[in-house]
């Protein structure tokens, strides 16, 4: 999303967490950057997750989102190529 004015990236991830924290399966986290930005990562259902940070030039707050395509069998390993 872009931001029109400046946020306060603090109470954004404080409100995102909040939202998410009676909401399970969804486990909320408040996080922070290898910058150490506030961030707030959200683990779901299926082993989704989904993370929001401010761009590093705080005009955008940025979300991705992460989920396994399907599981592999235990005796295979996603790092090899097949």
């Amino acid at each position: 999303m872009t931001l029109s004015s400046p946020v306060d990236d603090k109470k954004v991830v404080d409100e995102v967490v909040a939202g998410f924290a009676d909401r399970p399966p969804f486990a909320p986290l408040a996080d922070k950057t290898h910058d150490g930005a506030p961030s707030a990562l959200v683990v779901g259902p299926a082993g989704s997750s989904y993370s929001l940070t401010l761009s590093v030039d705080r005009s955008r707050i940025e979300i991705f989102s992460f989920s396994p395509c399907f599981r592999l069998p235990d005796d295979m390993s996603r790092r090899a190529d097949y």
